[in-house]
């Protein structure tokens, strides 16, 4: 599981990329982003989760937000038009 706490901004979005790739490589059934203590996201940050999806999707290997459904992580998800894309344990 790669746990996302405090702000997901461009940086943080930057090695959130880098964790989600390192996760990649080590071939895991299915990969688990807790987004549940996120307090900020910008468009870095949403775009560094539908990255994510892109890279397991190319990868074969299930993508899966927790804490998505709420909070600001759903707020832009959603204002963008990507909630959709995620699913959600």
């Amino acid at each position: 599981m790669v746990n996302v706490t405090g702000e997901l901004l461009s940086q943080t979005a930057a090695n959130l990329t880098l964790l989600i790739t390192d996760e990649l490589r080590r071939y895991p059934p299915q990969v688990m982003i807790d987004v549940s203590a996120v307090t900020v996201i910008d468009l870095p940050g949403a775009n560094a989760l539908l990255l994510a999806t892109g890279m397991a999707a190319a990868s074969e290997v299930p993508l899966y937000l927790h804490g998505a459904r709420s909070g600001p992580v759903e707020s832009v998800l959603k204002n963008l038009d990507l909630l959709d894309l995620f699913e959600s344990r």
